[in-house]
Formats: structure tokens, sequence, C-alpha cells
């Protein structure tokens, strides 16, 4: 199993065995001294595996005081051995930061095993009757030859069609991933899963001015970076000219002004000139004086590592833009940067704030609602008229007819027409995917099921920006994109971290009032505000996001097509989940650039290449694994 994970750790392995639990670490020391090895000298009764970066080291260490060495020497397995001896299972709610981790102890002979609140750290594990097993990645479990590598049908499901939703299936039947935010205590007399913590969203921050809500994020936020840097020399970060990663560099470099540059790593597009970022990557990096490296992004392709990308991470991918982070992880590697910093869904924790106007609209508050919607029209180039008219007859004239009497019965033949014409795929059937899948394939997993349920559960079905805000960080694609990218980095020897994911800044984004988010048509507000002075105007005032989706064409159609064709060209092992004809032709059409080609068939197409690549490189990888 260590050897299976060799590339997460390049300084050494470490192993812990007695009758009947063995437990292994590799050690990747990014940080210094401060991640350390517990199994080397722990005591007889705890011994302590991890995974682990903490961010409240000083409140832990004197709150503990368990140690004769410096405080800057305390690793972070010490601490959290430490921090069990004291309280036991609680001790999860006293650790902040990234981490996963688990605690033999053989006082009371259980296993105890932890993950982080969001999942930055990942974990896997299979449990049964007869053992438990669990590691970073799932490859790893498959040495034991106890363990089946049955395929998840309904996981393969919720790929196809992008609707995820459970947060812990996985790929594989027998193999489930640890939820965040969650604790898993197994003995001999069983097994106990336990929640050890939630955002609270009733928990509102009201505050006398705008000012003071802007100096309390940027404190947050400093604070969030802040963690993430010290105790490293090697640490640099994204760099895409985008509001987030110029936030986190700007903050990091303005940390580490008297002492470096802070290095940054930025994608340019030489061939997708309509892609390229350059003008907002340089005002940052005249503004804060960055050691910049740039990245050609166009010299690959979605396919041209993807078969090495699927079987670091045991499963297909649904990133379509994920080899853009192979080309910047390879370039990190080369630089001897260590830890990089990512902005990864900034969006999702601070919040656009755009369904403050479903709760406008709910409250009728409409001069406001008016102001907001023309104010967010013109910043997006779009006419506000569409949705006010959506707005006044869902929240105005809606709830009129519903509590008068003689239209009900006209309200509810009108509904029954409209089911009646969109027949039993109501909310499916605009997806592109239901043109595509195998008929037997939807019918036996209850995809159509499935996918209403889930867009029923997405964050633009609420009525209220603090309910739609706490679905977007909780939603269960959150986990899974952290564990990719984990996965991926682990490939170069890379530590990404993810300031916006630090539960503190998190918690405070979701706490505070709407119109912080969301006003006078620019989204993030608080954010802009707060961070003012380190920005270039540019970027501070930059409304809109750079579509990627030309990349992905010119990759896949340009770069690509040869391997593209060569995947599609025997589809037999996929028609048990697709219509190879339907995929074919979908194919050809991009091929041949017809119109009605968009990005959701680019996706559509992705989808299942990525499935395809991935199921003839496991097959390959787990005869060679039975064979050892």
């Amino acid at each position: 199993m260590a050897d299976a994970l060799s590339h997460r750790g390049k300084v050494d392995v470490s192993q812990w065995k007695n009758e009947n639990v063995g437990l292994g670490e590799l050690s990747l020391d990014t940080a210094e001294g401060f991640s350390g090895r517990a199994l080397g000298n722990s005591v007889s009764d705890l011994i302590v595996i991890a995974d682990a970066r903490l961010d409240n080291r000083d409140e832990l260490i004197a709150a503990l005081r368990p140690f004769d060495c410096d405080r800057e020497r305390v690793t972070d397995n010490q601490l959290i051995r430490a921090a069990y001896d004291r309280w036991h299972e609680e001790c999860v709610g006293k650790l902040l930061g990234d981490f996963a981790f688990a605690v033999w102890d053989s006082r009371n002979k259980n296993l105890f095993v932890a993950r982080d609140r969001f999942g930055v750290k990942p974990l896997f594990y299979h449990l049964s009757d007869r053992f438990f097993v669990f590691a970073s990645e799932i490859k790893a479990l498959f040495f034991l030859p106890q363990l089946q590598s049955r395929l998840n049908e309904q996981m393969i499901a919720d790929h196809l069609t992008g609707a995820y939703s459970d947060s812990e299936m996985t790929f594989y039947r027998d193999v489930i991933r640890m939820q965040p935010a969650h604790t898993l205590k197994v003995s001999v007399t069983g097994f106990k899963k336990a929640c050890y913590w939630r955002l609270d969203p009733e928990r509102s921050l009201r505050m006398r001015s705008d000012d003071e809500y802007a100096q309390a994020f940027r404190e947050k936020f400093t604070e969030a970076v802040r963690c993430r840097v010290i105790g490293n020399s090697n640490v640099g970060g994204m760099l895409s000219g985008g509001l987030d990663s110029t936030s986190i560099a700007a903050v990091a470099q303005d940390l580490l002004r008297k002492t470096k540059r802070f290095p940054t790593f930025s994608l340019v597009f030489d061939a997708v000139p309509e892609c390229d970022e350059r003008t907002f990557i340089n005002a940052a990096i005249d503004k804060c004086g960055f050691d910049s490296h740039f990245v050609r992004g166009d010299s690959n392709g979605p396919l041209s590592n993807l078969e090495r990308i699927v079987l670091y991470n045991d499963s297909p991918v649904f990133g379509p833009n994920l080899f853009l982070h192979w080309a910047l992880y390879s370039e990190v590697e080369r630089s001897g940067v260590g830890v990089i910093l990512d902005g990864f869904d900034g969006d999702s924790v601070v919040s656009q704030g755009y369904q403050y106007l479903n709760e406008l609209a709910s409250q009728k508050r409409w001069m406001r609602l008016g102001r907001e919607s023309i104010a967010l029209s013109r910043a997006q180039g779009t006419s506000p008229w569409p949705n006010l008219l959506q707005y006044v007859q869902h929240f105005g004239f809606k709830p009129v007819i519903e509590r008068w009497k003689p239209l009900r019965g006209a309200r509810r033949i009108f509904r029954g027409l409209i089911r009646r014409k969109s027949g039993n795929l109501a909310g499916t059937r605009n997806a592109q995917w239901h043109e595509l899948l195998a008929p037997d394939f939807v019918h036996r997993n209850h995809v159509e099921d499935r996918y209403r349920s889930w867009r029923r559960n997405l964050p633009q079905a609420e009525r209220t920006e603090r309910a739609a805000h706490l679905k977007m960080v909780t939603q269960p694609t959150i986990p899974m994109a952290l564990e990719i990218y984990d996965h991926m980095a682990a490939a170069f020897s890379i530590e990404p971290r993810y300031p916006f994911w630090d539960s503190r800044l998190v918690e405070f984004c979701l706490s505070v009032p709407p119109e912080q988010k969301l006003h006078r048509g620019l989204g993030r507000t608080i954010m802009r505000r707060a961070l003012a002075d380190l920005l270039p105007r540019e970027i501070h005032q930059r409304k809109e996001k750079t579509d990627f989706t030309p990349v992905f064409r010119h990759g896949l159609m340009s770069v690509d097509r040869p391997l593209m064709e060569s995947v599609l060209e025997d589809t037999s092992d996929l028609e048990c989940y697709v219509d190879g004809g339907a995929i074919r032709g979908l194919t050809r059409r991009l091929s041949e650039n017809r119109k009605g080609t968009d990005a959701t068939e680019l996706v559509s197409v992705w989808r299942v290449l990525s499935l395809a690549v991935w199921l003839r490189a496991v097959s390959r990888r787990l005869k060679e694994v039975r064979t050892m």
C-alpha cells in the first residue's frame, strides 16, 4: 500500500504493526518541520498517522503544554496526538486546518479516524465484518486481495449527467469516501460514524458600517493566507488574473514583502487569444511585484495526459480544464516550489450574492430589486426585463392566483397540460445526457429521478441568499474537486492549499448580510472593499470571468483530435452506459464544427472520453495489482 502511494512522500516511509493493526505514513515535509511524523517516536498506547496542516498551532500548544522542545519544533502530528490524549474524540472540534488522521488507541482497542471540515485532505475506506482499511488514495486499498474492485454504476451515471448528489459514493461499490467534518470510530464491537461540525445558517453578523465589514473580512482573509504561508520558504501561488487568485497572491506578497518576492504561476494562450488574461496578470505583477512564471496552456489538450490523470485520481475526472492544472503543477515542480496557494472556488465562499434578488422579490422590495437587477444587467451586458418579469410573475402574481379560489382549478388544468406535453422527462428534457445514455442504463439506475432530485437541491432553487450560499459551500462536488487537485498535485510532490476554504473565513462570509455580497450590480462587494488598496484597479473592478471553452475546444479538436478519434473508435466497452451511435454522431458534428455544437455538447463528449480512458486504464492497472 505504501509503495502505491510513494509519489505522495519523497522523504521517507514509516510503518507500525501489531497482531491485527497496521499503519503506514509517507512524509513530504512541505512545512519545514511542522508536519513531521508521529510513528517513529510514539508513546506506546497512542499511535498517530496524519496528513495534516494545523492553523491554530499557538492556541493548541498553549492549551496542551506537553512538550519539552521549542514551539517551532513541535509537529502537527504531535499536536494531534496530544489533543486526542487530552480530549479524546472531542479533539477534532479543537483542531483548525486541513487534516485526515487516524489514532490507534491501544488502551481502548479502537481506531479513531477523522477528516477536516471541507475535505481538503482526502480519505477513503472500506469497512466490512472482517476488516477495516483506509488510505489517502483508493489505489492503495486494492492491494488487499479481500477487497473487490466492483464498479459503481450509480456513480458512473452521476458522472455522465453531471448530477453529483452523494458525498460518500465513489466509483467503486466497496469503497466509501469519508465525508468532510466526520469521524469514524472502529473497534471489534462495531463502528460509529459522527459529524463533529456544521455551518450555522442562523448565525447573522451585524456591524455598523461597510468599512467595519470590510475590515473584518480583511483580517479573516489575511489570517487564512498567513496560516498557509508561515513556515514555508518554498511557497508560491496560482495567478489567473481573476479576483480570487490575485487577492491571495497580493496578501501573500504583502506578508512576505520584507523577505522575498512571491512566486506566481500563470497560464497564457497564444493560440487562443480570446482566453488570454495577460492584461490582467501583468497589471497584478506591476502592482505587487511577484516573481512571475508563465506557462503555455494551449500546448497540450485535455486528452494529452488524461490516462496519467485518471490513474492518479482512481476515477474519471469531471473538470474539462484539468489539463491546465496539470501543466501548471509541472512548472511548479520544475521551479522548486513545494506548496501552492490556489483560489479554488472563491465565488462560492464569498458568494456573488445573486440570490439576493430572489430574497428582495420574496420580500416584495420591488424598488430595491429593480435597482439591483438593472445594475447587475448593465454589468453583465444583458437586459434586466426578462428576469424582472419572472420575479414579478413568480413572487407577485403567482401567490395572488394561488389564494384566489376561482383560478385554482384553471391553474391545475394548465399545469396538467404542461406536464402531459413534456412527458415523463420534465426537468430532464433539455439535458444533453438524455440523448447519449443507453436507455437500459438510465432505467436500472433511476437516472431521471436522481437528476430531478439533484436539480431540486441546487442553490438557485433557494429563496434567500444565505440558504443558497450554504448549499454552495456544502455541495458534494467541493470535496470531490479538492480530492482531484490533491491527487494531481501529489503526482508532482506538491501540496495545494486553499485560503478561501479556511473554516473561519467561510463562517464569516456566510454570516454577513446579502447586501455585503451584491451591491449596485457588483458581486463579492465585501471582498472588493476589503482589498482595494492591494489590487490593481483592472482586477478590483473586474466584472466578467473568462470563458475557457475555446481553450478546451482548441485542445480537443486541434491538439488531441487523433487521440479523441482513437478513444472513440471502439465504444464496445462503453455501450452498457452510453449510446455508441449517438456519441459518434455528436463527435462527428464537433469535428466538422457544425453550428449547434456548444459548451454543453463539449462537456458531454468530455465526460464520455474521461470515462472511457479511465475504464481502460484501470482495467490494466488492476490486473497488474492482482499479479503482484
